[in-house]
């Protein structure tokens, strides 16, 4: 038997030069719980006019990510400012999430591969930003609904550009003097 994984997701918005006390502030807003942020998951995208076109299709997704939400964007303060150099400071969204299993054990790692999954499934590839797909283990369902919205643009979003980069990790190379 499959065990559902329920999730309710929640969105904040934020720029790429935002400090953690920023992000924490914004966390603070919509009621979200520090303490359980260890076991989140989360989903970095674009907003406003821009999407990335991948393979099969576009989408704002540039990351989707689990663990450590605060610390982990931090970590991707680097390639996430040099993104911002990109679109002249345009905020970034994240969404995100505590997944739980039936008996209230978090389920992160699981529900990050399997958004990983489906990204790529539907999309042809994996998000920009992330370089390795993790594999799913057995015995976890998810309801498409919590998921769908999360990956895509949403509900009569529409895009006005749609840019493709010309390596895998434009961002990074960048970083390291090749691009």
């Amino acid at each position: 038997m499959n065990a559902p994984v329920t999730s309710k997701w929640k969105k904040i918005t934020f720029s790429p030069g935002d400090t953690r006390a920023d992000i924490d502030s914004k966390l603070l807003d919509k009621l979200v719980d520090l303490n359980f942020l260890h076991h989140s998951v989360y989903v970095i995208r674009l907003t406003g006019i821009f999407a990335i076109q991948y393979i099969n299709e576009v989408s704002p997704v540039i990351y989707i990510g689990e663990g450590h939400f605060r610390g982990r964007l931090s970590r991707h303060r680097i390639w996430l400012r040099k993104l911002g150099k990109l679109f002249a400071e345009m905020p970034l969204e994240v969404k995100f999430c505590h997944p739980t299993d039936p008996s209230g054990s978090p389920r992160n790692k699981e529900l990050e591969a399997h958004l990983l999954q489906l990204f790529k499934k539907k999309f042809g590839e994996l998000p920009i930003q992330n370089k390795q797909q993790h594999r799913l283990p057995a015995g976890f369902s998810f309801a498409r609904s919590n998921t769908g919205h999360i990956l895509g643009p949403g509900a009569g979003k529409k895009y006005k550009w749609a840019i493709r980069a010309l390596i895998k990790d434009p961002l990074e190379a960048n970083q390291r003097g090749k691009a």
